[in-house]
C-alpha cells in the first residue's frame, strides 16, 4: 500500500469515527459496542501513520503524526478503566 492509499484509509477512518460519534458523548458513554469500535479504529489510525514515509509527514509538519502512530491506544485519554472524554 503506497502513502496515498494509507492516506485515504486514515481519512476513510476518521469519517466512520465521526458517524460512530454522532450521536454526542452521552450516548457514546452509554454503548460499549460503540466504545470499542471507536478505540478499533483510533488503533487502525494509529496503525496507517506509522507507515506513512517521512517524505510524507514532512510535507504536513502541522498534523501530530507522532500521536496518531504512537499513541493511539492512548487518543481520548484512555487508558485500563476506559475511555475519558
Amino acid at each position: 500500500m503506497d502513502d496515498s492509499a494509507r492516506l485515504r484509509h486514515i481519512l476513510d477512518t476518521i469519517e466512520r469515527v465521526a458517524r460512530y460519534t454522532a450521536g454526542g458523548r452521552g450516548q457514546f458513554m452509554a454503548d460499549e459496542l460503540v466504545q470499542d469500535a471507536v478505540m478499533r479504529n483510533f488503533e487502525i489510525i494509529g496503525e496507517a501513520a506509522k507507515a506513512l514515509s517521512s517524505e510524507t509527514t514532512v510535507r504536513a509538519p502541522t498534523v501530530a503524526w507522532r500521536i496518531g502512530a504512537d499513541g493511539s491506544s492512548r487518543v481520548g485519554g484512555v487508558d485500563d478503566t476506559g475511555p475519558k472524554l
